[in-house]
């Protein structure tokens, strides 16, 4: 009995410790608590992107959807969920990227540009995966940020 015991305080300080040395959650992902729900009467939107797991592309969706209602917090959110059901999907981090930039009602935040230009990056590092095009998406978004977050009127129209 006691050997069950001990076989489980040492299970449990294992996955502890594990749970310990994870890689923090990078900033423009939010939480790790957050999570989104898939919303009701937004739309139908959809722009196929490479992914195999449907909630991710239900979530870029949204997130899409989000974006052409100028509802960039609520379009974030869903980018983000995305990213977490699928982590090795270059569109959701372009889409997150695209949520953090400068935006009508939000136009020159330098902390969210910071932001947009590490996981604009994040995206470029998956693009092998992704289709021509989706590549094409992610260069052109690249050229709008640069590393200290500051957008000027060279990069915002580039």
């Amino acid at each position: 009995m006691r050997t069950k015991s001990l076989a489980g305080v040492l299970c449990l300080l294992m996955v502890v410790a594990g749970a310990a040395r994870a890689e923090p959650t990078p900033d423009f992902m939010g939480s790790p608590d957050d999570r989104e729900p898939i919303f009701d009467g937004i739309g139908d939107i959809h722009h196929g992107v490479t992914t195999t797991e449907l909630f991710a592309q239900q979530f870029f969706d949204q997130g899409l959807s989000f974006i052409y209602a100028f509802n960039t917090d609520e379009a974030l959110g869903s980018f983000r969920e995305a990213a977490r059901r699928d982590p090795k999907m270059a569109m959701a981090y372009w889409g997150i990227a695209l949520a953090l930039g400068p935006n009508y009602n939000d136009p020159s935040n330098v902390e969210r540009g910071k932001q947009a230009y590490a996981v604009i990056q994040r995206a470029q590092s998956l693009e092998s995966s992704a289709t021509p095009a989706e590549r094409e998406y992610i260069e052109a978004l690249a050229k709008h940020y640069p590393p200290d977050g500051k957008l000027t009127p060279a990069n915002a129209t580039a």
